[in-house]
Parts: C-alpha cells; structure tokens; sequence
C-alpha cells in the first residue's frame, strides 16, 4: 500500500478533503517517529507495538570484492503485530489491490 493509497482511504473514510487527509497522515506519522526517538517504543492496542532496535558495531564483509569491513551501531524499528492483527489475517480472504479496484469501479 502507498502512501497516496492511504491518503485516499483516510479521505473516503473520514469524509474529509484530501489535504485534510494528508495533513493527517503526515502528522500520525511524525508523531510516530518522535514517540520512537523520545520513549523507543509505540504500542497501538489491536494493531500492534514498533520498538527501536540498535545493533551493535561489528565486521562485515564487501560482497563484490571480499574485502573485510567494519558496520557501524545502527539503530532501526521492529514490528510486533497483536493478537487481534494476527487473528484478522488468519480468518482474512486476501483480496488482490488491482481486484478490489475493478470491484469498486
């Protein structure tokens, strides 16, 4: 799904104007990305929990040469997804985009 995807369900669902649905999507997800910096982790109760992750530095190897380097500590985001999220998916008949398009027209 694309950013413009949920721009447009959010506009749809929300009855709201598309620059009401952007602003609303970009401020969800810097709001995300702040609670991540400041507190390390964003639980949403029936979709699931992201929690930064740092690796640690450690060697590493250039694929096309061979040649022994060094990573640096990174830091990323994991997902866990909740029960209810796993449920859904489980019980879920997964519909094709482009199908539920043509359904839709």
């Amino acid at each position: 799904m694309t950013r413009r995807e949920i721009v447009d369900l959010v506009r749809a669902k929300a009855y709201c104007t598309k620059e009401g649905s952007e602003n609303a999507i970009d401020a969800l997800f810097a709001e995300l990305t702040n609670r991540l910096r400041r507190d390390g982790s964003v639980a949403l109760p029936g979709f699931g929990s992201f929690k930064v992750s740092r690796r640690g530095a450690r060697m590493g190897r250039n694929p096309r040469t061979g040649e022994a380097l060094r990573i640096k500590t990174s830091k990323s985001v994991r997902f866990k997804p909740a029960k209810a999220l796993k449920e859904a998916l489980r019980e879920a008949e997964i519909i094709p985009l482009r199908e539920r398009k043509k359904a839709c027209d």
